[in-house]
């Protein structure tokens, strides 16, 4: 997300050079235990760096009939809609609270354990028509490399540049040339990064014809038949979300969309990506020891800086875990925002493929029993018998 407070949040949090032992000697075991060192397409990429497990699960509803829970490989919508503020309405202004018996003193008090969202998000295909109708465009994050990218990473290394530059300038010192190496990984994960499955958009919806808006004969725009499935997820710790649209289009985001490409051979191929990426995960987590050992020879104004570098970095690392950091500047995070301002969102990728993804919020409810009343009305309405 193109905006300042995401730069800044990303300069402040996001710095590598710091203790990550542990989590990158976490991340290469798994790589070991997944059996993603033995061979081409050996091994399970789910659950490991290169595919994280959601861990979430849905039901899949087709027509009246609902079917058998299942693990959402793909988390991408569910994420999205986690992320989403539906405490804002359309035009950014707070849900009323409700009052309880001291209303009188102007104070305002809570009398439930937890408020949820009951969430509709509906999923359409991409047309010229629906897209230049639509709010917000947001563009994914799979396929080719752009330069937004290598920006986000200097961006994200501004504190290390900036103490090694000032190491340099202040001691002329070799010293400084260690805080090129966090940005140096980044920019090899970057460019070694593996390929992965985009939106599959098989069977396209034509666009509807042009004709004079204030005729709206929609008998002559044509539709597109195919099966159509509402998704329901069933974790509601975060809310009840349901996710609507042709089931093509829906359910590879509950499958397979993101998951790393495997079978390209070659010099420039997937192999040689993965084989990279775990490499470069060893090679960032030996970035804080090599500097651990280095430092010991240099001078002592440098250490304090080395060691004021790392306060810092440890500190913004434990904020980036406990503030969900993990979401800052992803895509998730801008098509919440997007959704928030009650927009309908055409989200793409950089291979061209769109989605037209809207918004409903059909209840705020204060008891489990109450999502599930609301779900079910909305069902009977949706499906009358």
């Amino acid at each position: 997300m193109a905006t300042y407070s995401n730069a800044v949040s990303v300069a402040t949090f996001t710095a590598l050079g710091t203790i990550i032992g542990y989590l990158g000697a976490e991340i290469a075991y798994k790589f070991g235990t997944a059996g993603l060192w033995k061979g081409y397409c050996r091994g399970d990429m789910l659950g490991t760096a290169f595919y994280e497990d959601s861990g979430k699960h849905y039901l899949v509803r087709l027509g009246k009939d609902v079917g058998q829970q299942k693990a959402a490989r793909s988390g991408f919508w569910i994420n999205t809609l986690d992320l989403v503020d539906w405490r804002l309405g359309d035009k950014g202004s707070v849900l009323p609270r409700i009052k309880g018996d001291d209303e009188a003193s102007g104070k305002a008090v809570e009398k439930v354990r937890a408020r949820r969202p009951v969430f509709v998000l509906t999923l359409s295909r991409h047309t010229s028509w629906v897209c230049r109708n639509s709010g917000g465009a947001v563009g994914g994050d799979i396929g080719g490399i752009k330069c937004r990218y290598f920006i986000g990473l200097i961006v994200s290394e501004t504190i290390t540049l900036t103490v090694g530059i000032a190491v340099a300038i202040v001691w002329h010192s070799y010293f400084s040339l260690w805080f090129l190496a966090p940005l140096l990984v980044k920019i090899l994960a970057l460019v070694f990064e593996v390929n992965r499955e985009s939106i599959g958009l098989e069977d396209k919806a034509p666009d509807p014809p042009k004709q004079d808006e204030t005729r709206g004969k929609e008998e002559e725009i044509p539709a597109l038949i195919e099966a159509f499935c509402i998704c329901e997820t069933t974790d509601i710790r975060n809310g009840f979300f349901l996710i609507k649209g042709p089931s093509q289009l829906v359910l590879q985001f509950f499958r397979h969309y993101g998951h790393p490409e495997r079978y390209r051979k070659g010099i420039r191929g997937d192999r040689v990506r993965e084989i990279s990426s775990m490499i470069i995960v060893i090679f960032a987590a030996m970035i804080y020891p090599s500097g651990l050992i280095a430092f010991i020879f240099a001078s002592q104004q440098i250490q304090w800086m080395w060691l004021g570098y790392q306060l810092y970095t440890i500190l913004s690392m434990h904020l980036y875990r406990f503030c969900g950091g993990k979401w800052i500047g992803t895509t998730e995070r801008w098509i919440a925002k997007e959704l928030e301002n009650g927009k309908a969102v055409c989200f793409g990728d950089v291979n061209g493929h769109k989605v037209i993804a809207q918004l409903e919020t059909i209840g705020i409810v204060e008891k489990v029993v109450d999502g599930r009343k609301i779900i079910n009305q909305w069902l009977a309405n949706l499906h009358p018998s």
